[in-house]
């Protein structure tokens, strides 16, 4: 019997199979794990490094070189490049994607930082290993901009921050464009004289920090 002709002869049971069909679908469809910013690894691990008052030279030397040499001997890498500057290392690990378990490989990548026993002694911080993912990225940003004095609108933007954080699922807002307050002081060389003034370091003191 051809398909067409069952489906004719058999029309209820058609119709209850489809019903079921149509059900099932919609079962799994409302019981997916849906995210709308879900996390996305970028199979890229950073490992970090601040020595304060180190030439270039000195953070590749006794930093980014002892640390590379134990990555190594890490399996399941692809590629790695560090960038050392004034008073910072930084390793970025490319993990290789054909590489199954993953979660390992960062784990061996960090076993290894803490294998590097012979870095500086006056570092104030251990290497600190990252895997970059879109956690360290900012999902929403929110910008506030009027003819409105500075003030008054980082006044707004503290409101704002407030109210974002009593919403759940907020786990870390960052403001960022707030300029450091400064004093103006305009100075008349005729009172300078007449106070027996010499120098402007003499009326800058008062107005540092301490």
């Amino acid at each position: 019997m051809s398909l067409p002709r069952f489906s004719v002869n058999q029309s209820l049971f058609i119709n209850l199979v489809s019903v079921l069909i149509i059900i099932t679908g919609l079962i799994v469809v409302f019981g997916m794990n849906r995210e709308v910013f879900p996390n996305v690894d970028f199979e890229t691990v950073s490992v970090t490094t601040f020595y304060p008052g180190a030439t270039p030279i000195d953070i590749e030397k006794l930093i980014s070189v002892p640390i590379e040499k134990e990555l190594k001997e890490v399996d399941g890498l692809k590629e790695i490049k560090s960038s050392s500057t004034s008073g910072a290392s930084v390793i970025v690990i490319k993990i290789d994607p054909d590489e199954r378990d993953k979660k390992k490989v960062v784990n061996d990548i960090q076993t290894a930082v803490n294998r590097v026993k012979n870095l500086p002694k006056d570092i104030l911080e251990d290497p600190v290993v990252l895997e970059i993912s879109t956690k360290q990225y900012p999902i929403i940003e929110v910008s506030l901009s009027g003819e409105l004095p500075e003030k008054k609108l980082q006044e707004y933007a503290d409101g704002l921050e407030d109210l974002l954080e009593d919403i759940k699922g907020v786990a870390k807002i960052t403001k960022s464009g707030y300029r450091d307050k400064e004093i103006q002081v305009y100075v008349d060389p005729e009172k300078m004289r007449e106070q027996y003034v010499l120098s402007l370091i003499h009326i800058s003191e008062p107005t540092r920090p301490y």
